[in-house]
């Protein structure tokens, strides 16, 4: 015995979507040799890899490199040279050409040096002796700078003074001369250092003026700032800072009247109070004096570094990495 199929709910609406759905099919059908012609057209315009015109042709890429290139230049132009130092990192791990793998491993050790790390970039510069020696140069000048960077004076010096004795180009000459120099006014021996600018390959006549300017100058004494500044005022003065002078004389007045005032008045708790406060402002105007000889002094030598050594920087062509370009700045 047969039963009736029963229907479900759903069933006249599936007929009812197709139906609907024929003329598509029709017109699809219709139109299917149109696409696989347009398909076919489509694929023999695409060039093939290497020639003009492809997304990896040599003509397009060799500007920037293997794609890895062009991440760690976009991350160096977005601000972010760690992020950067590891996609160069990367680079030099998976590839087998020494002197490339060196040339990653210095852009690695530059932009870490961006980013304040003078002990990564000193490894990766390890990784890149290792790996080659060919960059030496621009090795050495980045050793130099790291060294600067931990404020370690005596490596700087040795390796500034490697870049002198390595033959180098003039450019990286003059900037070891420079940094030399800067050195040997900071140890107080300025004939050392207009020796050094005067045998400069590049004409340094503005820096051995600004050294002339500060041999003729004088600094000031903290000592006689200190005695000076028992006067409210004065020893700021004499370091040429007369806004805080002026500022240390209006302050200690208003207290010293205040101190005489409640003393005449007997009113002890408020001279005791005000008497705390003018101690604080007399001694700060005494210990201001010393401060402002100080600074006085290093505001001279951070002129004469300046005068000396300007904008001086170098970086490097990275449209040639791996290869190691560098173009100086003074």
């Amino acid at each position: 015995m047969k039963y009736p199929r029963k229907q479900t709910s759903c069933q006249p609406a599936i007929r009812k979507f197709a139906i609907h759905l024929a003329p598509i099919n029709k017109r699809f059908c219709k139109c299917l040799p149109i696409l696989l012609l347009l398909s076919l057209c489509t694929v023999d315009a695409t060039p093939p890899l290497g020639t003009p015109g492809s997304s990896l042709a040599p003509s397009a890429t060799a500007s920037l490199g293997s794609p890895g290139s062009s991440l760690a230049l976009t991350l160096q132009a977005e601000g972010h040279p760690r992020s950067a130092a590891i996609e160069w990192r990367r680079l030099a791990l998976h590839t087998q050409d020494p002197d490339a793998r060196a040339g990653y491993y210095w852009s690695a050790a530059y932009q870490y040096l961006q980013a304040d790390d003078p002990a990564l970039a000193d490894k990766m510069l390890d990784a890149a002796e290792d790996a080659s020696w060919d960059i030496e140069q621009p090795t050495l000048l980045l050793r130099a700078q790291a060294a600067s960077q931990r404020n370690d004076r005596n490596t700087a010096l040795f390796y500034w003074r490697s870049i002198k004795r390595a033959q180098p180009t003039p450019e990286a000459e003059r900037m070891a001369r420079q940094q030399l120099a800067t050195y040997a006014i900071q140890a107080g021996d300025l004939p050392q250092a207009r020796t050094l600018l005067q045998q400069s390959p590049a004409d340094e006549t503005r820096a051995l003026e600004a050294l002339n300017h500060f041999e003729q100058g004088h600094d000031k004494s903290p000592r006689l700032g200190g005695l000076l500044g028992m006067i409210p005022g004065l020893g700021y003065a004499y370091a040429g800072e007369y806004g805080n002078a002026l500022r240390s004389l209006i302050l200690n007045s208003i207290f010293i009247y205040g101190m005489v005032d409640t003393a005449q008045k007997e009113q002890w708790g408020a001279f005791a109070a005000i008497t705390f406060f003018e101690l604080t402002w007399y001694s700060g105007s005494i210990y201001g004096g010393i401060d402002a000889s100080h600074r006085y002094n290093q505001n001279r030598r951070n002129q004469l570094y300046e005068d000396i050594q300007g904008n001086a920087h170098f970086t490097p062509d990275w449209n040639a990495i791996p290869t190691i370009t560098l173009q100086f700045i003074f």
